[in-house]
């Protein structure tokens, strides 16, 4: 069949991951979700495993794994984020590829990708190999066969680039229309870029390499990847199909393919419901009896290059300049904040290519007394990073290190090894593509920048810092009066400074409520093993004491902490350290350490923080990790709590609501329908009690309102009007202070929806009688506090306050 279509999507999520915690974090940007990776999930990557298609009264007539019927390429960083956090996504793009494979003569849909997404061409000779390697490796650990093809990122490009690919014997890739250029017709190649002739998008094209290498090329089709990203072609999935099938050639009776590569995202995240557009036309072309369905590598074994064209250099996709988004301030931007320029960019480029060629100078002379091959070994090195097991790691040291090598010796290895990887990871490239230097992209790629500066500095002795921050000090923000890159560098790496203490907070936290075992777990990219573990509880208050060693998963690194805990009334006392010298938090008598806690409360976490030597940590000054760490560990017991009709702590529940609201997070639905009975009840109750508890009933009301509690109005109307009646008789009756009738002001302010016409009449006249009243009025201690009160009333159910 002489005419098909190929549909690319590049799915992929930059590395987010702590520097030091090896976890992703808590992104208030992506609310409702806990971050980034989660919500493009959510919004992405798991609708294209089950696409919906629409039949007869938009019910749905089939489910559609999209990753099976197009090709695709998922980033290293993203892929094993998924294999963690999303298990199926992860299955049903690996058994997509499975499908794929069958369906298209052996050729499996998943291409690789240079590892973490970092610009080629302006990438070190070393660290290209060592992306093209690390890349071809995860995808063969992940999909289990060797990949055919292989994504640039951003499809930069430079020969070096294509060099490396070739080298490790990949056959194609994917390039934009304006990355190639033809050979004129002697042969030679056109000499300048304006002279260039269009190609054309439905031929592969062989390069020729300088080392005698080739590499076929794809340019993909840029009006209508252009459509399909930017200009909404994806609304209509018909529309999509006549679009694809208008690009064949009606002349031309050779072999054609029409083909598209765009961000995977385009479907479903940048464009809502753009995966139902994509499942309606892959399922539709692939019944289409006059089109051949198909992916790159089953395309070139039936249809080998036949053209050769030449590369044109240091170009990309989304960079009409080349390479300079990533370099320069050279006019790329997101278009969000036209009047912002992106000179930052250079200083950022100059500061991290330094850090760069001195970290590697230092792996290269310490790496020398270590390994029998250093660049050998950094290769290999992507082993350990999928697959942190002790055989793998036992493995990968017995293959390079030295043969007297000695445990320390071994630290000392994986600290380079890992200063290394993250020399790579600062340099992923969404940390240069958006507009201004504070966006969350360029602090990620700053703080594994802050991870090989202290690398350095412990094991080669050399702070490269100092020469980083000097480049850094002439980068600066686009916001007013905003900070230099030295300030968003030194906010990126504050977590360095914390890690023991958020690592200690973690593990007294769950001392308070959870059993800790004595074997070891994995703990936030370390694994702990408890030492010594004393709880005490009285009531709603508790509190723990221990210590335990944690040991780095990534350098093997050990070291041994100490903390202490306690909670009552919603709040939460935490303090922790690195155990320097003598224990100072469970020195002794952990037992009776945790029974002082209980007994003594937070005045004592306070004494013993001071005779610590260490910081507390309130739960408002917990990292938002924590804190919504928090939320996940303590939710479930509240909820049995309260489905059991235990006695619940009101003051935790109200903290953690309060947590969440902070956060941008939800409550679980089953806890928030108990909390909303359990709080109308309570007002119900309050509202019929004779005489009225006006500041008990306004902190119910209170409390509801902070905590979004909608008032059951059929519940809460049949007590309201009582209420409203008692409460005009008080003030007939003069019984209510200022204070009292303040608080009434409130009550009726958040009541007045449940109370009748005649509630508001009976008060306002109460209000008035006792306004003339000056006599009255003026035996109350504060008279002007007093009368404001009263009309304070007035104002909450919407009446002027009295005159006269």
């Amino acid at each position: 069949m002489s005419r098909s279509i190929c549909i690319h999507g590049h799915f992929y999520q930059p590395p987010r991951e702590n520097a030091w915690l090896e976890t992703v974090e808590i992104q208030s940007s992506a609310r409702p979700y806990h971050d980034w990776n989660e919500r493009i999930t959510a919004e992405c990557y798991r609708p294209n495993a089950a696409a919906r298609i629409l039949g007869a009264q938009d019910r749905i007539a089939e489910l559609v794994n999209n990753y099976e019927l197009m090709s695709f390429n998922v980033g290293p960083t993203l892929l094993s984020w998924l294999a963690e956090r999303a298990r199926d996504v992860y299955d049903a793009i690996i058994e997509a590829d499975r499908r794929g494979t069958a369906r298209f003569s052996g050729h499996g849909s998943a291409l690789a990708q240079a590892y973490n997404h970092l610009i080629m061409p302006l990438a070190s000779p070393a660290d290209r190999r060592t992306q093209v390697i690390w890349g071809i490796r995860d995808f063969e650990h992940h999909f289990g066969r060797r990949p055919e093809g292989m994504w640039l990122p951003e499809t930069a490009a430079c020969t070096d680039s294509l060099e490396a690919l070739a080298e490790q014997g990949i056959a194609f890739t994917i390039l934009a229309p304006h990355q190639l250029a033809a050979d004129d017709a002697d042969g030679r190649h056109a000499a300048r870029h304006a002279t260039r002739r269009a190609l054309d998008p439905r031929r592969p094209y062989r390069i020729e390499l300088p080392s005698g290498r080739e590499i076929t090329a794809f340019i993909y089709h840029g009006g209508i990847a252009q459509a399909a990203a930017f200009e909404k072609l994806l609304d209509s999935g018909a529309s999509f199909i006549q679009r694809l099938r208008g690009a064949f050639a009606a002349d031309d009776h050779g072999a054609q393919l029409v083909h598209i590569a765009t961000d995977g995202e385009t479907y479903g995240h940048h464009h809502r419901f753009g995966e139902m557009a994509l499942a309606f036309a892959l399922r539709s072309l692939e019944s289409d009896g006059d089109i051949h369905l198909t992916n790159y590598g089953e395309y070139l074994e039936r249809h080998p290059a036949t053209s050769t064209a030449r590369l044109v250099e240091n170009t990309s996709w989304s960079c009409v300049h080349g390479v300079g988004r990533w370099r320069e301030d050279c006019g790329c931007h997101s278009g969000a904040n036209a009047e912002w320029n992106q000179r930052w960019r250079a200083p950022l480029r100059r500061g991290l290519d330094e850090l760069r060629d001195a970290a590697h100078g230092c792996f290269e002379r310490e790496g020398a007394a270590l390994f029998h091959d250093p660049p050998a070994a950094r290769d290999d090195y992507i082993d350990v990073i999928l697959e942190r097991t002790p055989e793998r790691l036992d493995r990968f040291l017995r293959r390079h290190a030295r043969a007297d090598s000695t445990p320390a010796d071994a630290r000392r290895a994986l600290k380079l090894m890992e200063m290394q990887r993250h020399a790579m990871l600062m340099f992923t490239s969404c940390g240069w593509f958006f507009d201004d230097i504070t966006g969350i992209e360029t602090r990620q790629i700053l703080q594994y920048a802050g991870r090989v500066c202290e690398l350095c500095l412990d094991v080669c002795g050399a702070d490269l810092e100092p020469a980083l921050l000097g480049q850094l000090d002439s980068a600066r923000s686009n916001h007013e009066n905003g900070p230099t890159g030295r300030e968003v560098y030194r906010e990126a790496v504050a977590p360095r400074d914390d890690v023991v203490h958020h690592l200690a907070a973690r593990c007294a936290l769950r001392g308070l409520h959870e059993s800790i075992g004595r074997d070891a777990e994995p703990l936030l990219g370390h694994e702990v093993r408890v030492l010594r573990l004393a709880r005490a509880v009285d009531g709603p208050r508790a509190a723990c004491c221990g210590s335990a060693v944690l040991k780095s998963r990534a350098t093997l690194n050990e070291r041994e902490i100490e903390f202490a805990a306690w909670t009552a009334d919603g709040d939460v006392a935490c303090l922790g350290r690195l155990i320097d010298g003598d224990p100072r938090l469970a020195d002794g008598d952990a037992e009776g350490r945790a029974r002082e806690l209980v007994r003594g409360g937070f005045d004592a976490a306070m004494r013993l923080a001071t005779s610590a030597a260490t910081r507390l940590h309130r739960l408002a000054d917990l990292p938002a990790e924590l804190r919504h760490w928090r939320l996940n560990a303590r939710w479930p017991h509240h909820i049995r709590a309260m489905y059991e009709g235990e006695c619940t702590d009101w003051r935790e529940v109200e903290a953690l609501y309060a947590i969440a609201d902070d956060l941008g997070a939800a409550a679980p639905e089953a806890l928030t329908d108990l909390v909303h009975t359990r709080k109308n009840a309570a007002l119900w109750m309050a509202l019929g009690e004779t005489p009225p508890d006006l500041e008990r009933i306004g902190a119910l009301l209170h409390r509801c309102e902070a905590m979004g509690v909608p008032l059951d109005a059929p519940l809460l109307e049949t007590r309201a009007a009582p209420m409203a009646a008692a409460a005009a008789a008080a003030l007939l009756d003069d019984v209510l202070s200022g204070p009292a009738v303040a608080t009434l002001a409130d009550i009726l302010r958040r009541l007045r929806p449940l109370l009748r016409e005649t509630d508001l009449r009976r008060l306002l006249d109460a209000c008035r009688r006792r306004w003339k009243d000056d006599a009255t009025i003026a035996s109350h201690t504060d008279a002007v506090a007093h009368r404001a009160a009263l009309g304070a009333v007035c104002d909450a159910l919407g009446l002027r306050p009295p005159t006269g």
